[in-house]
């Protein structure tokens, strides 16, 4: 019966089953194992049914003198959710241990280990840290702890710095995946100075621990685990001796930070330490030189691997080709690819045959030339040769059709992609917009973003760059609530996970490679923070602009036009919104906004008004407004209950001192207007942050005025509007 539910997914009923049977005196253990019950509940995503299973066990437990194991197999349930992608049903399993029925169950070092792997973001894996070391059961880490740290968090490189000076303040020896992981972080930040810092404490402490054992070459005892808190060792040894890992990571370092001569340093340092390079070293290599636009230095690589008697690998060879292709180097690519195909495959040397990989590139290679008849080709052609495409093919096929603008082609790879059951993602569908936009229909880029929303794909700010784009080019401000739903979402996922730092977004899609223009082009490479603070400029830059627009076409009679940011209401010309004396005025409602979000607001719409409205502006002036409401977002961050309204209070205050201070910067004068309400606790303090609201359930609350409206009056912005442009909104937001 059990195994016939567990079957048919029905993991509630299986453990409703297995407990009848305890009552009747069966064993858990025998009718179902504890192995193929964790597996049967990842597989149906049931958390809750393998902490129950995990109960059912402990009374058996508690009624016998066998040995309790309940840690070992939540430890596993916990690594196997998070192997599986299910980081929440981890979550639940690990919560369900902090509740600790019996001490067995409550959480261990391994615990806190397996829940680092399953941790999807870096403000988690701080949490857990702390939880570690600040609950009343405090956990000593040892040098895995550090390690499964650092890897939990390798996306933000100054938190994983952090954790490696805790590591060494706590006495803990780190070894050389200590090392390797700091490196990784340093490469995903693109950080060379972090990078040679790493390299320098590793060859400090590889010469001190090399001291220490050609002076105690002996000594008695065992040998321990814990990094440095021993208490004892056979002799010293040598536990941080850079490995190939080490020195492949630090030359893709160089690679990323656009320093080919000194990722081609490296390989003197390997010499000196005796570590042949493989496959993958030289292929970061190649890429180093390649990611410069050295593309002939690249194609060097290859020799160097043959002056060692060796054979380039198909990996080395594909990044060459993906070199030549950056460099548009054509009759460098064919002969790349006849010396692979002249590769005598029967031999028993390793040979760089083309693979899946090799076509991915030459395919890739068609995007700059906007060649989709080769593309096509190629595709043909691999398939030809027996090689199946796979994900990567397809998105680089639908990237070579949105480069040329063939919507037609795009379409047609999706849909094949679908045929060969490969799940589309954000990357592939971004491209797809960008191919919308290309050929110049708005509407199909629109279907595009809605085909991601129902597939379950959230965008990511490449996306929310491309919308605006195709929102520019078709002139329509009704394009606009669409875009600024794209930007919500990708805050709302990005607060969610507490994403902190990535050159990349989460689903590891490059948002860019290089640049740091402001407006209209390049991504700026740094933390997700930025780029969203980026995207926002811009999206504002041009929702101010269409919506200007549309008010100097309207006409004097039309200028009273109410804009909502926070969810883009809509633009309604005709309607005029009023001041206090009944004129039209350009009204600006910033509700649920950040305050640096609604400060890039106001700056947008003055940066639009003064291009547009020189010698003339709306009778009312400007007006902006905000709603004293706490949102739903801030309120589930916040974790408040909704009548409080403090949350609220504290965002409104904070928005209307940015919005003062950012007039005055501009010296533009305005008045305040009362409306909304605010709650200040009794002893003046007004501070923000978690500690801040939870002490406001200790103290008595009074309402006061918050004031919802800033008005600049029509002779303040005819003045501003009128301003040389070396003094304008564009300075202030620089």
């Amino acid at each position: 019966l059990v195994r016939d539910l567990l079957g048919a997914g029905r993991a509630d009923a299986a453990l409703g089953a297995l407990a009848a049977a305890q009552r009747c005196g069966a064993k858990v253990g025998f009718l179902l194992d504890a192995e193929e019950a964790i597996n049967r509940c990842v597989e149906l995503r049931a958390p809750h049914e393998a902490c129950h299973y995990m109960e059912l066990r402990c009374r058996e437990a508690a009624r016998g003198s066998g040995r309790r194991v309940d840690n070992y197999w939540l430890n596993t349930a916990i690594l196997r959710f998070g192997k599986a992608g299910c980081a929440r049903e981890a979550e639940d399993v690990y919560a369900w241990m902090a509740r600790g029925r019996a001490p067995s169950q409550l959480p261990d070092r391994n615990t806190y280990h397996c829940m680092f792997r399953a941790c999807r973001d870096v403000a988690r894996a701080c949490e857990l840290w702390d939880e570690m070391t600040n609950s009343d059961t405090a956990l000593a880490p040892n040098v895995s702890t550090y390690n499964y740290l650092l890897d939990a968090v390798h996306e933000d490189v100054d938190v994983a710095w952090r954790a490696y000076q805790d590591a060494l303040d706590n006495g803990v020896t780190p070894n050389t995946l200590t090392f390797n992981l700091l490196l990784k972080a340093a490469w995903r930040a693109a950080r060379a100075d972090v990078a040679y810092n790493v390299m320098e404490d590793l060859q400090m402490r590889v010469a001190q621990q090399q001291q220490a054992v050609a002076a105690a070459p002996v000594a008695a005892g065992g040998t321990g685990k814990d990094g440095g808190k021993d208490k004892g060792r056979s002799a010293p040894r040598v536990t941080c001796a850079p490995d190939v890992v080490t020195f492949t990571t630090l030359i893709a370092v160089c690679g990323a930070a656009r320093q080919p001569d000194r990722a081609f340093a490296v390989l003197t340092q390997m010499d000196r330490y005796g570590i042949a390079p493989n496959a993958r070293t030289w292929a970061s290599l190649a890429s180093a030189a390649g990611a410069s636009g050295q593309h002939e230095r690249a194609l060097s690589v290859l020799e160097l691997i043959r002056e060692r008697g060796e054979r380039p690998a198909t990996e080395v060879y594909n990044v060459c080709l993906a070199a030549c292709a950056r460099a548009r180097d054509a009759e460098a690519q064919e002969a790349l690819l006849a010396e692979m195909r002249a590769c005598d495959i029967g031999g028993t040397e390793l040979c760089a045959r083309p693979d899946v990989g090799t076509y991915n590139a030459l395919i890739h290679a068609c995007e700059p030339a906007r060649d989709v008849a080769r593309a096509e080709a190629l595709l043909a052609q691999m398939q030809a040769e027996g090689l199946r495409p796979d994900a990567v093919t397809w998105k680089s096929l639908v990237a070579v059709a949105a480069a040329a603008g063939d919507f037609g082609a795009a379409r047609s790879a999706v849909q094949r992609m679908r045929r060969a059951h490969h799940a589309a993602d954000v990357e592939l569908y971004t491209s797809l917009i960008k191919c919308a936009v290309k050929a110049g229909s708005a509407a199909e880029a629109l279907r595009a973003y809605d085909e991601m929303l129902h597939a379950g794909v959230a965008p990511n700010v490449v996306t929310v760059h491309t919308l605006v784009t195709a929102a520019e080019k078709s002139g329509d401000p009704g394009i606009m609530p669409r875009v600024f739903e794209a930007y919500r979402k990708v805050r709302s996922a990005g607060k969610a996970r507490g994403n902190g730092a990535d050159g990349t977004d989460a689903d590891g899609s490059s948002a860019s490679h290089g640049g740091s223009r402001r407006r209209g082009g390049v991504i700026p490479q740094g933390s997700r923070e930025t780029q969203l603070a980026w995207v926002f400029d811009r999206l504002t830059a041009a929702w101010a602009e269409l919506v200007c627009t549309a008010a100097a076409d309207g006409g004097e009679d039309d200028a009273g036009t109410v804009v909502s940011v926070a969810d883009f209401a809509g633009v309604h010309l005709a309607d005029g919104t009023n001041d206090r004396d009944g004129r039209a005025a350009l009204m600006v409602d910033v509700s649920g906004l950040t305050a640096s979000e609604a400060r890039v607001a106001v700056l947008c719409m003055l940066r639009g008004m003064r291009r547009l409205w020189v010698e003339r502006c709306p009778a009312g002036g400007l007006v902006i407004s905000f709603d004293a409401e706490e949102s739903q977002d801030e309120r589930d961050s916040r974790g408040g209950a909704a009548d409080e309204g403090i949350g609220a209070a504290e965002a409104a205050g904070t928005v209307r001192g940015e919005l003062a201070r950012l007039l005055h910067a501009l010296d533009v004068p305005f008045s305040v207007s009362g409306g909304g309400r605010r709650t200040r606790s009794s002893d003046g303090g007004g501070g923000s942050g978690r500690r801040a609201r939870e002490s406001f359930g200790n103290v008595r609350r009074k309402r006061a005025a918050l004031p919802s409206q800033m008005m600049v009056p029509e002779e303040a912005l005819m003045r501003f509007l009128r301003k040389a442009g070396g003094s304008g909104p564009s300075v202030a937001c620089k």
